[in-house]
């Protein structure tokens, strides 16, 4: 029963928190990353049990389909922008992460492909993408490291960790990110904490348009 109930409410909030894209409703890539590894660690866990049959189908597809949406907002050296209350992550995390996504779906190539650095799996069969429900669309030349990426958020309205910055957009030329985003300070603490997360809250510290340096409705 403690099982089966633990499993009920993983499948509840992945239906509740997933686009159909992939994307996660916070629309932040950090906290993407994290549900990942919620729900595959669960996953996982019952995988070694012999149990993850308890899982429907549809929970093992959905996290699928966010790793491949995590594969698309990303650049050739596994970064990612930091839309919203995103912090900047390195590739030696990132390649951790894919390693432990593999186990679990050791079938999918293009996991593969990050996961040994490039020198097995193969690459997306398309070049741009458009996450359309969560509103992330990148544009790219190649999956290489001589790559020339733009990754531009123009999203729906989101919860918490999401800040009012559709429109902006980062810039990834050949290993090096030309126009990277402000990010966010830290969550909260006494009133000149919350004075310098509020100011890297704002449209305009995005690379958007504003209006009297209003911040945007979304």
């Amino acid at each position: 029963k403690w099982r089966k109930s633990g499993i009920d409410i993983l499948n509840t909030e992945i239906k509740k928190q997933i686009y159909a894209d992939g994307m996660q409703f916070e629309l932040s890539p950090n906290y993407h990353t994290a549900a990942i590894n919620i729900f595959l660690k669960a996953l996982r866990m019952t995988q070694l049990a012999n149990l993850d049959s308890e899982f429907p189908q549809s929970f093992k597809d959905t996290i699928e389909e966010m790793i491949m949406a995590q594969v698309n907002f990303s650049f050739p050296d596994y970064t990612y922008p930091m839309f919203s209350d995103a912090k900047l992550e390195d590739k030696s995390g990132m390649l951790k992460n894919y390693k432990d996504w593999l186990k679990v779906f050791p079938g999918n190539k293009i996991i593969q492909y990050y996961a040994t650095d490039g020198k097995k799996g193969e690459t997306p069969k398309f070049l741009s993408h458009a996450l359309k429900d969560g509103g992330f669309y990148s544009f790219r030349n190649s999956w290489k490291d001589t790559a020339t990426v733009m990754v531009l958020k123009a999203s729906p309205p989101a919860f918490w960790h999401s800040q009012p910055d559709n429109g902006t957009f980062d810039l990834w030329v050949k290993g090096r990110n030309f126009m990277p985003d402000a990010g966010a300070y830290v969550y909260g603490g006494d009133a000149e904490i919350l004075k310098l997360r509020n100011w890297y809250r704002q449209t305009r510290v995005h690379k958007t348009l504003t209006l009297n340096n209003q911040n945007l409705d979304t």
